[in-house]
């Protein structure tokens, strides 16, 4: 479909230092129920710049499709902060397909946050091409009522001395499904490879659902790598103190897990953004509290 019907989207290279953000929207307008998009973005060598994507609600309660390929080139000595909010309705469905290229020396940033959709697909490519490529990933999917978000990235290690870092936070309630498959692949000739994957989910559902499955593969000696999944759900005896101090069974597991999503929101350079994002989880969690 998006082959078929994607529009021109984004195209842009970016030199020097940005010193403001670049904003790119998804969106759909009046009766639109359909839309599909391709961009690309290419950071010249040195260039520096914060890229936010914003899938925001606008078509109600209707049942909308939206696809989206994002192409990145990152040459050398460049760095960007990539940022994307998925905060679709509730009956929306979203596919997504991110492949990034970059160079020596050279680092992407990705902080990735998602809130809505009845189905969400967002797949991600990074190929670490050149010595001293680093990729540094955050994640978090705060979902309620029926959303299902399906996460797969994959991150090549095809050089000598790259470094990968992926953190994600989920978390479920209501009817919720939060899948998440992230893999690291280390090359052969990748030797001093440095990468480390960690998912930690919550669930708050007896109904909800997280799949998490971090994965390594490595055909190269001389590496550093970890990967590591945990499950669990909010912690009784602290609920409990908090209600001995007054809170309300509402609001004590709101600000539990407040507390949990915080180590990803704390990634967000802008203020701004971050303060929407805070309150965007907290009205979420009281709507849905136990």
């Amino acid at each position: 479909l998006n082959r078929a019907f994607a529009k021109q989207g984004v195209d842009k290279t970016i030199d020097g230092v940005a010193n403001i953000p670049f904003l790119i929207t998804h969106a759909l307008a009046g009766e639109q129920t359909m839309r599909h998009l391709r961009h690309r973005l290419a950071l010249s060598a040195g260039a520096k710049s914060t890229v936010l994507i914003w899938d925001a609600p606008g078509a109600g309660d209707s049942d909308t499709l939206l696809t989206a390929v994002l192409t990145l080139t990152l040459a050398a000595g460049s760095h960007l902060t990539l940022i994307r909010v998925q905060d679709a309705d509730l009956k929306a469905t979203r596919a997504l397909h991110l492949k990034a290229h970059v160079a020596a020396d050279a680092t992407l940033e990705m902080i990735q946050l998602d809130f809505g959709g009845a189905r969400v697909r967002q797949e991600t490519e990074v190929t670490l091409a050149e010595p001293g490529a680093r990729f540094e990933q955050t994640g978090l999917a705060a979902l309620t009522g029926k959303s299902r978000v399906d996460q797969r990235s994959h991150v090549w290690h095809a050089a000598p001395r790259c470094t990968s870092r992926s953190s994600a936070r989920l978390i479920a309630a209501a009817q919720s499904k939060a899948i998440l498959n992230a893999k690291v692949q280390v090359q052969p000739g990748a030797a001093k490879t440095d990468s480390e994957t960690r998912i930690a989910s919550l669930l708050l559902s007896d109904k909800a659902e997280i799949d998490a499955k971090p994965e390594l593969e490595i055909y190269a000696d001389d590496v550093q790598c970890a990967h590591g999944a945990t499950f669990g759900q909010l912690d009784k005896e602290a609920a409990f103190y908090l209600r001995s101090r007054g809170l309300s069974a509402t609001e004590a597991q709101s600000l539990l897990t407040q507390a949990f999503a915080q180590a990803a929101l704390d990634r967000l350079p802008l203020p701004g953004l971050k303060d929407w994002a805070e309150q965007r989880v907290s009205t979420l969690l009281m709507a849905n509290a136990l």
